[in-house]
């Protein structure tokens, strides 16, 4: 299994998957809408079938990512995603959200629940199993210059990887495969290899927009995309790469040659 990617403008990142008998192309989704409240089933739901039926899509964008397991705002209850999901047919790749945490208790109880309630019905939607997101980026020199937050080191992830497989060990998603996703220049920062060692998949953010200094215009995008690209597989050894997110903003702050899409589009209108 590998991921491939589509390069689209808009708020939210492109999350696209590909395995040798299917595609899958989706959107990354958050557990909260736009001003920090929760979503419900109705939220996924509607944000799964206008995904479905975009128009000129370059395929059927039939998959998700989600950050945590855990419904917004509850102790350990399954996010309301997971039901939506089954209702519209949307395979899921599933996060266990590791930054600012000592243990993953909540996200491992979330998903027993779950598993329990909806069984294989939620099980075979189930394409993959991201342990952390972004964390080793945040935890760098870049992310602690860019304010990205608290993130995790190696060991931690390493730790969390160890106590998600001996809690499903004996649990449908055994069979789901495990990765890390992060930074493209976190995976080629050798002090990382441990978690390349540790996963079956590797997981690489790719955003052209925010490369300083290197010619970051749009009509660079592609060729940025690339090269990070190909620097994560270069350090990827036999595992596959997975494009978990990418794009290209439509508004916000120019960053270096890069503006977003409402300014390129004023200028082509004039």
């Amino acid at each position: 299994m590998h991921l491939t990617s589509t390069l689209l403008a808009g708020a939210a990142a492109v999350a696209t998957a590909a395995a040798a008998d299917n595609n899958y192309l989706g959107f990354n989704s958050g557990a909260t809408l736009a001003d920090r409240s929760a979503k419900f089933k109705k939220d996924f739901e509607a944000e799964f079938k206008t995904a479905q039926a975009l128009n000129g899509a370059p395929g059927k964008f039939n998959a998700v990512r989600l950050y945590t397991n855990i419904q917004a705002y509850s102790t350990d209850d399954p996010i309301e995603a997971f039901e939506a999901a089954i209702d519209t047919e949307t395979y899921m790749l599933l996060g266990i959200w590791a930054s600012g945490t000592d243990n993953i208790d909540k996200e491992i109880s979330a998903l027993n629940k779950a598993v329990k309630k909806y069984g294989s019905k939620f099980t075979d939607l189930v394409i993959g199993m991201s342990i952390g997101s972004e964390d080793l980026y945040r935890n760098s020199v870049t992310g602690t210059k860019n304010k990205a937050g608290v993130g995790a080191d190696p060991k931690v992830i390493l730790g969390f990887i160890d106590d998600y497989k001996k809690a499903f060990a004996d649990n449908a998603l055994a069979k789901v495969p495990i990765g890390h996703v992060d930074t493209w220049d976190s995976w080629t920062n050798s002090s990382n290899k441990a978690v390349i060692d540790a996963v079956d998949w590797i997981g690489v953010d790719e955003y052209p927009y925010y490369e300083s200094g290197k010619g970051n215009s749009i009509k660079n995008a592609g060729k940025l995309f690339d090269k990070a690209y190909d620097a994560t597989r270069g350090v990827a050894g036999s595992k596959p790469v997975w494009v978990t997110e990418t794009g290209w903003p439509f508004s916000g702050e120019n960053w270096d040659e890069a503006e977003p899409l409402c300014r390129e589009r004023q200028v082509l209108l004039g």
